[in-house]
């Protein structure tokens, strides 16, 4: 509650979310979700047009004309042996010429489409979305080899005074064992800052005439990261319920700590490398492991060492925090939600409050 806890506010409110199947997934499938058109459309200049549904759709029944005149040749070609059958090199060169010269500007299209015979023999059985992506299907043996263990923890109501929720062991975990992988993804730390331009004021080099800006803090999201107080680079780890480990408090031994991992998607060097040259990535290459420091057993919450820097700052906050009146006036998205009531923007709340 945002009047009794000098936590309130402190971590996400947004959990409980799930990913169901859309449809069967077998053993070592690659999971997928619908981005959206727009997500691959902004994304145009630098991944290339990307083929949607409907270019599939058409590459799909292309690959199924194309090879009803393969069956179509061979069966006469059985009843009347001519010589006449289409060979490879024949059907390849067809291939070629229905996907270079008869599609025209159809860009994505032509994308969805194999570039030659083989892959196109690979698409008609596969479905040529599924073609698209090779690397789609693992072996188990594969994953065991080059994955790593993500049911290992589940979220659940922390046993923490003001923590909100955290991390518990689903079975039971050997000393050195690890307990979960997280990629960690990088970023600047001035970009979870926040900011509010306020209509009066002195105006300034921050705003036009009669406006300030003014910084007001930053975005929860900073409570998930990790960092070295003096780093611009913060890393947010994005593995499943790895968010919710928390520190040990006062007088609780962690159970758990963190390392670099040795898996082969770790970038080791990135480590030898400048915090501008890290920010400089535009993608991830930096993944911590949480590894058990002694046995941890089954439902026992994964706790780690936060450090003296965060409990000094936990205790001078929570010793001087007091109710604000944002506090006690405070009001849900539950609450909204229940009373079903439009929600007033700034300007409307200043003209009819």
């Amino acid at each position: 509650r945002r009047t009794g806890s000098p936590g309130a506010g402190a971590f996400s409110h947004h959990h409980g979310n799930r990913f169901v199947a859309g449809d069967s997934i077998v053993e070592g499938q690659e999971i997928f979700i619908d981005y959206g058109r727009s997500w691959f459309e902004y994304r145009e200049e630098i991944m290339g047009p990307i083929p949607f549904d409907e270019e599939y759709d058409m590459a799909d029944m292309l690959l199924r004309k194309f090879f009803e005149l393969e069956r179509a040749n061979v069966d006469d070609d059985d009843d009347d042996d001519d010589g006449t059958s289409l060979s490879p090199d024949v059907l390849g060169g067809l291939w070629e010429l229905i996907r270079e010269d008869l599609l025209g500007d159809r860009v994505r299209l032509h994308m969805a489409l194999p570039r030659n015979l083989e892959g196109a023999r690979q698409a008609h059985q596969t479905g040529s979305a599924a073609h698209s992506v090779p690397g789609m299907m693992r072996t188990p043996q594969w994953l065991r080899e080059n994955g790593a263990c993500l049911d290992n923890i589940r979220p659940g109501l922390s046993n923490i005074p003001h923590a909100g929720r955290g991390a518990f062991a689903t079975r039971r975990l050997k000393e050195g064992r690890i307990v979960t992988s997280a990629p960690m993804m990088h970023m600047h730390r001035d970009s979870l800052r926040m900011y509010r331009r306020d209509e009066s004021g002195t105006g300034g080099g921050n705003g036009d005439k009669g406006e300030s800006i003014r910084y007001t803090g930053d975005q929860l999201l900073l409570n998930y990261c990790y960092g070295h107080p003096n780093s611009s680079v913060l890393l947010f780890p994005y593995a499943p319920a790895v968010s919710f480990v928390n520190g040990a408090p006062e007088g609780t031994e962690p159970n758990a700590f963190l390392r670099w991992s040795d898996m082969s998607y770790h970038r080791s060097e990135w480590l030898d490398m400048s915090a501008g040259e890290v920010l400089t990535k535009d993608h991830t290459g930096l993944i911590l492991e949480f590894v058990a420091s002694r046995d941890i057993q089954e439902g026992e919450e994964i706790l780690i060492d936060y450090g003296d820097g965060w409990r000094d700052e936990w205790d001078r906050h929570s010793e001087g925090w007091n109710v604000s009146d944002d506090d006690r006036n405070y009001v849900s998205a539950s609450m909204l939600n229940n009373a079903d009531a439009p929600v007033l923007t700034a300007r409307e709340q200043k003209d009819e409050p």
